[in-house]
């Protein structure tokens, strides 16, 4: 279906809310190259059942795939603090009916609170805590995910796209287990290796939404 440039469209076994104005990632979700091999990871390791965390879920594309993956036995925490990224998630968890979804308009740190969060004018998958020039900025409330999840007594999948510092500050948490140096040591090795990669716009032209059926 389509109302000006959104549509909704099936991805990955679910239907998802698109706004084609985005081409960093709706067009890629509906073009079907969206990161094939971070969606073969998860789709490799959820299982029925399980806990999982979507830290920087964005408009929900893991999300919805965890949900759909964990089933009715399992859970999926999902956390995005950018306004209307967040209010894109929450219409597809309710377009697919979730009920297996618990979303936090949040941004994940060390510890509860607030911090200034910049939001990228044109990649809305680049928004962060940790600025960038020429960024709109908000103040968003932050959570401690190990306080969040302390009733759950494993997390089994934890996927973080939060492009900054965070992750030294979560990963180490007592909660999940991880060894803080060797979380150092990963996170060195993939700045030193120049690992960090932003995807270009899609380079292809997609119809206008309002030619479809």
């Amino acid at each position: 279906t389509g109302n000006g440039k959104t549509i909704i469209a099936p991805v990955q076994g679910s239907l998802m809310r698109l706004d084609l104005n985005d081409r960093y990632i709706a067009c890629r979700l509906y073009a079907g190259d969206y990161e094939p091999v971070e969606t073969a990871l998860l789709k490799k390791n959820i299982k029925a059942g399980m806990t999982v965390a979507d830290i920087g879920a964005n408009i929900g594309y893991d999300t919805l795939i965890a949900a759909r993956l964990v089933g009715n036995s399992g859970i999926v925490y999902a956390f995005e603090p950018a306004p209307a990224r967040f209010s894109s998630l929450a219409q597809n968890i309710i377009l697919n009916g979730y009920q297996n979804v618990v979303a936090f308009q949040k941004a994940v740190s060390d510890k509860e609170g607030t911090a200034i969060f910049s939001l990228n004018p044109v990649n809305y998958g680049d928004n962060r805590i940790v600025g960038h020039s020429q960024a709109l900025t908000i103040e968003v409330e932050t959570v401690a995910l190990d306080e969040v999840l302390r009733k759950e007594k494993e997390v089994h999948v934890i996927k973080m796209d939060i492009q900054g510092a965070e992750y030294r500050a979560v990963l180490p948490r007592p909660k999940f287990g991880f060894d803080a140096s060797s979380v150092s040591d990963l996170l060195d090795l993939i700045e030193v290796e120049a690992m960090r990669v932003t995807a270009p716009p899609l380079g292809i032209a997609l119809p206008d939404a309002r030619d479809l059926p």
